[in-house]
């Protein structure tokens, strides 16, 4: 199973549903899939290929929920960073 069938699943079953909800923004899921998508392309565009690393420093938001998605949708193994770690730890 690929961490991104739930995606394309959701994509056909419900489109037009919620798919992540952040303060007051709502994304359905054809909304969120196209995004999805496009960062996956533009993490392609930047030279990152399947089985690369690629690490994360964010808050918890649905941006951060894309990435994610993204990063496994070509196949990339996603590393997220702490905030609270000192730049020590994160080196």
């Amino acid at each position: 199973m690929y961490l991104t069938q739930p995606v394309h699943r959701a994509l056909q079953q419900n489109p037009d549903g919620p798919f992540t909800i952040y303060g007051g923004r709502v994304r359905t899921v054809r909304e969120s899939a196209d995004r999805i998508a496009r960062l996956a392309g533009a993490l392609r565009g930047l030279g990152v290929q399947q089985g690369d690393r690629v690490g994360i420093l964010s808050l918890n938001s649905d941006r951060f929920h894309e990435f994610l998605l993204a990063s496994w949708w070509i196949g990339a193994v996603v590393n997220p960073v702490n905030i609270r770690w000192a730049t020590p730890e994160i080196r």
